[in-house]
């Protein structure tokens, strides 16, 4: 089985996994970790914890930043088989994740990633209604 664990500082994890069940339903593979708030203040504790309980599982660890302390910890465990980090967390890519799940681990994260991708542009005002000077 594969559990994609949403993890960054705050509560952004938290609010991108309702995001994400607001449109997919609830999905009992999405997980979130909200790091240093309500008393989350030990990301190694949760994936050992998680690990230990889940020791035949792929687990797909998104983090908020790349080389923050989240996404520092979480790489720690990168080098396990199972454990796959990915950095950059949106709603493009999570949502991707969790419709891809099903496919093998390495695609589901690479279409994903490519995917959300297309979807970061800045969005040109529209100069189509703008008088034109004659």
């Amino acid at each position: 089985m594969k559990y994609i664990i949403l993890m960054s500082h705050g509560h952004l994890a938290s609010g991108m996994k309702s995001t994400v069940e607001l449109i997919t339903g609830e999905n009992k593979r999405l997980l979130s970790y909200d790091a240093y708030v309500d008393g989350n203040g030990d990301i190694h504790s949760f994936f050992d914890s998680f690990i230990k309980e889940h020791p035949e599982d792929e687990i797909i660890a998104v983090t908020d930043v790349l080389g923050g302390s989240v996404n520092n910890d979480a790489l720690t465990y990168n080098h396990l088989p199972q454990i796959h980090v990915v950095t950059g967390m949106n709603v493009p890519m999570v949502l991707n994740l969790v419709l891809k799940m099903e496919l093998d681990t390495e695609t589901m994260i690479r279409e994903s990633i490519s995917e959300s991708l297309e979807l970061i542009t800045c969005c040109a005002k529209d100069t189509a209604d703008e008088e034109e000077d004659f």
